[in-house]
């Protein structure tokens, strides 16, 4: 199933609690009270589809919070995704002085091709929250899962030595953009282990539709006491999270 077809209309929403934004459908652009974070320009020059996905949304010459001002709070392009039928850039917002220390909220910005240009059609607010701050969302990529089109985040977490990695899974429909769960794919304690020989490394490659459109195979590489080894893992979602429908999880994740 392709991304619905969701109606044009006028939304109004609370952004990060303080701030509103305005959808505006008779003009098929979002005219965001929130400026976008000045950090983005490099990003914007660098890369042509978020540019001119990111135009369509927000116009040619939107208001920018500058370098200096941290106490602002801005909104950022982080990825520009292509669908069979749409386009989707996927937004994050920091709430000003703490954006270093404060999770980024992400919405989606759906668009259509109309008469040669792209017209904004919907869009689903703060559907998830990512990273550690302004810039650093983790990987955003489109996916096909299933019968429905979505989208999947990788990011990473550390803390006390320790960095662990997890893929969530984000699909459109109907009612709007639903969460099929969260599979974690990597660890590490190196930053927490004196005796490199003794360091747990894991490492997973995430493979998604496989070995059927509706599961996930993860192969995850286990380094640890100079070995290797190879551990697949088949993932399925039930109830709003992701269980292994096939192997077992490594009991080096679970530590």
């Amino acid at each position: 199933m392709s991304i619905p077809y969701w109606r044009m209309q006028v939304k109004v929403c609370l952004l990060v609690g303080v701030v509103l934004a305005v959808v505006y459908p008779e003009r098929g652009s979002a005219r965001e009270i929130l400026p976008l974070c000045s950090s983005v320009l490099d990003a914007l020059k660098r890369e042509a589809k978020l540019r001119e996905v990111a135009t369509a949304v927000f116009g040619p010459n939107p208001a920018y919070v500058q370098d200096d001002d941290l106490t602002r709070a801005c909104v950022f392009p982080v990825a520009a995704l292509e669908y069979p039928d749409a386009r989707v850039l996927i937004v994050g917002s920091v709430p000003g002085a703490l954006y270093p220390i404060t999770e980024a909220r992400l919405s989606a910005f759906f668009l259509r091709p109309m008469s040669g240009t792209l017209r904004l059609v919907t869009v689903r607010r703060d559907f998830a929250s990512s990273g550690s701050g302004m810039g650093n969302v983790g990987k955003i990529t489109a996916i096909h899962f299933g019968d429905d089109e979505g989208i999947m985040i990788a990011a990473d977490s550390n803390g006390q030595g320790y960095d662990q990695g997890s893929v969530a899974f984000y699909l459109f429909r109907k009612e709007g953009i639903v969460s099929l769960g969260t599979i974690p794919t990597s660890f590490s304690d190196g930053g927490a282990v004196d005796d490199p020989g003794k360091e747990t490394h894991v490492d997973g490659n995430v493979e998604v539709g496989k070995p059927r459109a509706d599961l996930i195979r993860v192969v995850y590489s286990i380094r640890r006491n100079g070995k290797t080894r190879q551990q697949p893992v088949i993932w399925g979602p039930k109830n709003g999270k992701f269980v292994p429908v096939s192997g077992a999880i490594p009991k080096e994740l679970n530590r």
